[in-house]
């Protein structure tokens, strides 16, 4: 949630009230088959193995209140390094997608070398987004991360990244 909370603040405030909003509709008109396993119990013939249909309910409406409670006391978390890998990709997706787009198993097919499919990149990329990757790796620098500290990259803690190993590619670049 600190995450969210910590990136949604600095990139559009607004969606955290609908966000909200989208929680508190959710716990109380759940779509489709959650609608069917809250009102009317278990369906089908496999038992349920998650949580009561009331603690998703009161998760739900929980996490609503946290973010209208973030709103109105204009409480954003402080500045952090990322703590997850999905706030790595939020946070810097101009590197996560040269990393995943240039830098992947098939380098040695495409490039010659990783200087060659490094040099590809402003090639075959807009000006701006260029200029938004170098924003963000001087963003990134400036985290000032060691390696063993707090943002160390999920990977390297035994999260397992998605989206075509982000977290992996993230934490082998050296700083």
């Amino acid at each position: 949630m600190a995450g969210y909370l910590r990136q949604t603040w600095r990139t559009r405030p607004w969606a955290i009230a609908v966000a909200a909003e989208q929680l508190r509709v959710y716990a109380d008109s759940p779509p489709g088959r959650l609608r069917l396993r809250l009102r009317l119990g278990e369906y089908d013939r496999l038992p349920d193995v998650g949580p009561p249909p009331e603690e998703i309910r009161d998760r739900l409406t929980g996490l609503a209140g946290r973010l209208y409670g973030s709103l109105a006391n204009g409480q954003a978390p402080p500045p952090a390094a990322p703590a997850t890998s999905w706030e790595w990709r939020a946070r810097f997706p101009a590197p996560a997608q040269l990393l995943g787009g240039w830098f992947s198993q098939d380098v040695p097919d495409e490039f010659g070398d990783h200087e060659a499919a490094l040099a590809d990149y402003p090639a075959g990329t807009g000006r701006g987004l260029v200029a938004r990757l170098a924003g963000e790796l001087h963003d990134l620098l400036a985290l000032g991360r060691d390696e063993d500290g707090p943002a160390e990259p999920p990977a390297r803690r035994g999260e397992r990244p998605c989206c075509g190993g982000w977290g992996q590619g993230f934490g082998t670049v050296s700083m």
